[in-house]
Formats: structure tokens, sequence, C-alpha cells
């Protein structure tokens, strides 16, 4: 285990998408992250998002913690990853979104405790984001732009204070939306051994990804395209061996399909403080959770608006929420990412599994 102070967090929300908006997952005010939104995304000590660091990356939660090292590690073993005693629990996984009573499940990157609170937890985190960044005046089902979609994979295992929320002040929420400010300190975050993990489908015939002694983000084997790890709506495997015998936390081995979601097009409502602001999708069959994020920059000011739905293919983000985002603004993006997520918690160890697949579509 390794343990690293570090003050802002980058990449993948989320790194995924079920980062949350609170703590109580009773609560309907609970992304991707981490979208983590999910995310699904870290590391600076400066100023920086991911948005300002890589604009074809999200800017996201710290779910995903936070690392951006990916150190080329090597490949290790594949027979190890694909022993035929790695058990498939596929039946224990838990997808995201509200479950029959509507309620959510907990923020990637906890879990619950024994009073029934969402608690950080160390989480492996796997996702597969397809991102497609695009100006005002370009269109999202254009062959030309489809030929920009980034494609990639990432692999951390981590736990972190603030784990589903963005690192920054909390302006206020309303119904599944939370509002943000500056920048704060995220305090430690801890990085895991929680072994490796292989996943067939890729452009490759398949890829161990191996812990990363200097970093929480695992390491890539060779051969694996930037931005194209897979072809668009690909099936992949993914197949954990679990941690090495005497360490903690203890990871369990697992094995779980994964389906990848294509980029689609949104459209939005004029970004007007005060008023309720409607945005549209395509609703695809395979997403259960949209993550939508209304960013505003102007000089060293920053609000952000981000708010999680159910992938009804519509949200109209209340007014109360956009209050708080500077009118007439500077910068201005707007995401939205559909995503797809499964979670694992073993019965026999406080840690948490998360495999999510999600698109990423930005339009600034």
């Amino acid at each position: 285990m390794k343990t690293k102070r570090i003050f802002v967090a980058l990449l993948f929300v989320g790194l995924s998408l079920s980062f949350g908006c609170s703590d109580d997952p009773s609560d309907s005010s609970n992304q991707s992250s981490e979208p983590d939104a999910g995310t699904t995304q870290d590391v600076d000590d400066g100023d920086v998002t991911a948005s300002d660091a890589d604009s074809n990356q999200p800017d996201v939660s710290t779910d995903a913690d936070p690392d951006t090292d990916t150190t080329d590690a090597g490949s290790t073993d594949v027979e190890q990853e694909l022993d035929a005693s790695t058990p498939d629990v596929d039946a224990d996984t838990q997808d995201t979104g509200p479950d029959d009573d509507n309620e959510w499940p907990c923020p990637i990157g906890t879990r619950t405790d024994d009073d029934g609170e969402c608690v950080p937890v160390p989480t492996l985190r796997i996702q597969a984001t397809d991102s497609l960044s695009l100006g005002d005046d370009e269109s999202f089902t254009d062959p030309e732009s489809l030929d920009q979609v980034n494609r990639n994979l990432f692999v951390s295992a981590s736990s972190s204070p603030t784990a589903g929320s963005l690192p920054r002040e909390n302006l206020g929420e309303v119904d599944r939306c939370r509002a943000y400010g500056a920048l704060i300190s995220i305090g430690e975050v801890e990085s895991f051994d929680a072994g490796p993990v292989t996943l067939m489908g890729l452009r490759v015939e398949s890829a161990v990804y191996t812990p990363n002694d200097n970093s929480s983000v695992y390491s890539p084997p060779p051969g694996i395209p930037l931005g194209d790890a897979y072809a668009s709506e690909t099936s992949l495997t993914v197949v954990g061996a679990g941690s090495d015998d005497g360490l903690e936390p203890v990871f369990p081995p697992f094995e779980q399909q994964l389906q990848t979601i294509p980029t689609t097009s949104f459209d939005h409502d004029p970004v007007e403080p005060d008023e309720p602001m409607l945005i549209t999708w395509d609703p695809h069959p395979d997403a259960d959770v949209v993550r939508i994020d209304v960013e505003t920059r102007t000089g060293g000011m920053e609000r952000i608006v981000v708010c999680e739905t159910e992938d009804k293919g519509q949200y109209e983000i209340p007014a109360q929420m956009t209050s708080h985002l500077i009118d007439e603004a500077e910068d201005l993006k707007i995401s939205v990412y559909q995503s797809q997520t499964h979670r694992i918690e073993p019965d026999d160890s406080q840690v948490l599994i998360v495999i999510s697949a999600q698109n990423w579509m930005r339009r600034e």
C-alpha cells in the first residue's frame, strides 16, 4: 500500500458516472466518475482540472483516483489471469442506478458501513470510455466528427477521503444535482495492489494491466493504441486475478462482461442563471445512468453544476442549480456521459470493485 498527498483530481470519473452527490444512498441528492464521472479520473499540485490539462479527457471526480502516471511496466503472464479457477461473479454484481425502492447505491469509491452510511473504501476501478469533444458548430453525428472519437481504458486501485465528489467547494445541492466552486485539498489518497487485471476484446488479443509501484493508476501493456484501445460497440471480458495472499486489503478474483457504449448526440437550452436548463440526448439500451456537467469559468472563478439521472433521454437542471453558474462566462463546457456500471461488493472484505463503460460527449 502506498500513500501520497494530492491536491487536485484529474482524469477519468469518472470516472465514472455514479460519482454521487451525497454520502447518503437514500438521499436523492446523492457522479462517474467517476465519472466519475466517472469519474469516471489526477495529480498536480496546481490549479488544474482534467479539462484544462487535456481537452480530450473529461473533468471528473476523484472516484477514479487521481494519478496520470501510466508508465509502461510491461506484460505479465496472461495464463495467470485466465486460470480456470477464477470464479465468475456476474450473479453477484450490482448495476448502477436506482433499485426497486428508487434508492441509488453509494457513490463509486464508497460502501455502506454497519450504520448504513456510505464510507470510502479501497476501490479497484476498470473503466472503458468513448469520448468526443466538439465546438458549437460541429455535429456529433458527422462522419468526420466520429473519426475523432477516442476509446481508452483506465485501471486504478485507490481510496480517497472525497470519494463520490469532485474535490471542490460544495455550493449547494438539489435533487441529484450539486454545484461546485473552488478547488479544495482532497487529503491523502491511498493506492493499493489489487492484483493484475486482464482485458480481452481490445485491439490486441488480450492485455494485462499491472499495479504500478509509483501510482494508483495501473500500467498498461505495450501495444495498446492510445485513443483506439478497442473498436466501437465492443464486448469486453474483464478478469481480475485478485490480490496476492497476505496483502491487505483483500481483493477477490472476478470475471465480468462489459459492453462499451458509443458516443451519441445531445442538445441543450442556453445557459441562463436562475432559469431551468433542459438537456436532451439519445438513450442507449446498455446505459443505466447519465451524468451532466455544466462548467463555467471567467478569470480565476469557476462554477460547475453536476447532475445525475436515469437514461431517459432528457433532464431539466433546476433553476436553483443554474443560479450558481457564471452569467456570460468566458469559458463554457457542457458534457453528457452515459454509463453502465457493475459493482462487486465482497461479503468477506470491505473493498469495492467497479467495472464500467461510458461515453462522454462535450460541447464547448
